[in-house]
């Protein structure tokens, strides 16, 4: 139930499965190995990304995790600033975000 309401952005249903009286872990992984913090990251969902990082316990540093491809997502960037220094976001990097960005709020208007 957690992760499908991380995997449909529902940010308020995550912001209260991490709170108690529920206490649900962002950083408990799935049998494939996603914790629901992978997931908004995926999704680029700052809001539901935001609700679960007040939780975490998860740390970041100022180096490459060695196994992961680096995420471009912009809303990584926002939540651990610091990944800008291991995996800086290009020109382009930014530019794709913000046509895909410009492209899905079109489509729903």
């Amino acid at each position: 139930m957690f992760q499908l309401a991380v995997s449909c952005s529902a940010t308020r249903c995550t912001m209260l499965l991490v709170n108690p009286p529920y206490c649900y872990s962002p950083d408990q992984r799935d049998a494939i190995g996603w914790s629901p913090m992978h997931i908004a990251e995926a999704r680029d969902d700052l809001s539901t990304l935001y609700e679960l990082a007040l939780q975490s316990r998860e740390l970041r540093h100022f180096r490459p995790r060695p196994f992961e491809e680096p995420n471009k997502c912009l809303s990584t960037c926002v939540i651990w600033p610091q990944d800008l220094f291991a995996n800086p976001l290009g020109i382009e990097d930014v530019s794709a975000q913000t046509l895909s960005s410009q492209s899905t709020r079109l489509l729903s208007s």
